[in-house]
């Protein structure tokens, strides 16, 4: 168990993305994968990598089971085969200490110098990955996270496919910012050379869109430093920037005319990247406009695209900082919605049944 001190090392704005994105990908149900995937933070040595899973996991409480795999041999991860009778058993994986097979969702999985494994080591851990299982052998962590060098062979697709990789340091992270660096940051200036991102090439996968089809509906993923990661770590470099751009086209720079103009159709299509591209002040324009509208709407289509938007979760994305947009918090919008289209329903059927006694009077 990794008792590595998390105090040593201070952390910058550019980190709190990262942080956020290993908080999403915790198992919900420990010991089922999340389908938001594994996150493999890829860089070079000793830039913090260690220490940044170490804190993250301080914050939530949880104990380190740090693996280095390119120690351990397939017999360590798969056991070793015994017969019992005609029976053919495998021993106790050697990677997972005993006292963590019943513990629940209080310990997090640290695989470190992955791309330096055997390649019948990444074999083994494959259902690890997948399934949170190794043979017989269930575990149930709250995460598993994965850290390695920019590797300097191929991976295996199969591998490749099941994690999300992230680079650490980000590209033009500024490590000499650290506090824990401020006594020596005069005598290292001009020293380091800048940051480049280097993680492997990626291919298509159809899990990729799987995931993103997960985080799609997380809160999460509306926030911009983390998308990218996302997109960037699923999905090959052209890939990722023309499903980045597909992500912003709706965009409108002034989102007043657009709300002003807006009907139900473009509410639905448009109104997250239009509510992006804004400022607060005008977010709470554009949501004033949308709710007049949808009172006056006869149709209720106005007022159901905003109750749908209301249950997203880019709502909850974009009130994370505020709580409130237009003046009302989502919880409120939502009732002012079903309000709304509760009062046209019973318009609705009240013409309806004027419209039946007009066409038949005996009814």
């Amino acid at each position: 168990m990794d008792k590595l001190r998390t105090d040593t090392l201070t952390w910058l704005d550019r980190d709190e993305p990262i942080f956020t994105l290993l908080d999403a990908a915790v198992d919900k149900e420990p010991g089922e994968p999340s389908p938001l995937g594994v996150i493999a933070l890829c860089g070079s040595s000793q830039a913090g990598k260690t220490r940044l899973v170490n804190t993250w996991a301080a914050r939530h409480g949880a104990d380190v089971l740090s693996i280095q795999a390119q120690l351990d041999q397939p017999e360590d991860i798969s056991g070793f085969p015994f017969r019992t009778g005609q029976v053919v058993n495998y021993t106790h994986p050697n990677i997972i200490p005993p006292g963590f097979i019943d513990r629940i969702g209080d310990y997090v999985i640290f695989l470190d110098e992955l791309d330096k494994a055997q390649e019948s080591v990444l074999s083994c851990l494959l259902t690890l990955l997948a399934e949170r299982r190794i043979r017989y052998t269930k575990v149930r962590p709250l995460s598993i996270v994965v850290a390695c060098n920019p590797p300097k062979r191929p991976l295996p697709n199969p591998l490749m496919a099941r994690l999300l990789w992230v680079p650490y340091p980000p590209k033009d992270y500024e490590v000499l910012q650290r506090e824990s660096l401020a006594e020596v940051r005069h005598l290292l200036e001009d020293i380091y050379p800048p940051v480049e991102e280097n993680v492997p090439e990626l291919d298509i996968w159809f899990g990729a869109g799987h995931r993103l089809a997960s985080w799609y509906q997380t809160p999460e993923f509306w926030k911009p430093a983390v998308q990218r990661m996302v997109l960037y770590g699923s999905f090959p470099a052209q890939k990722a920037e023309a499903i980045a751009h597909r992500l912003e086209e709706h965009a409108i720079v002034d989102g007043v005319a657009w709300a002003r103009a807006a009907d139900a159709s473009q509410v639905r299509s448009s109104l997250v990247p239009v509510l992006m591209s804004s400022t607060i002040p005008v977010r709470n324009d554009i949501m004033r406009i949308l709710q007049q509208k949808a009172t006056q709407d006869q149709t209720g289509e106005i007022a159901r695209a905003l109750t749908t938007w209301c249950q997203s979760p880019a709502a909850q994305a974009i009130t994370d900082a505020t709580g409130r947009l237009g003046g009302l918090t989502i919880e409120e919008m939502r009732e002012q919605a079903d309000k709304e289209m509760a009062r046209l329903d019973k318009k609705f059927r009240k013409e309806e049944k004027d419209a039946q006694k007009e066409n038949n009077p005996e009814v």
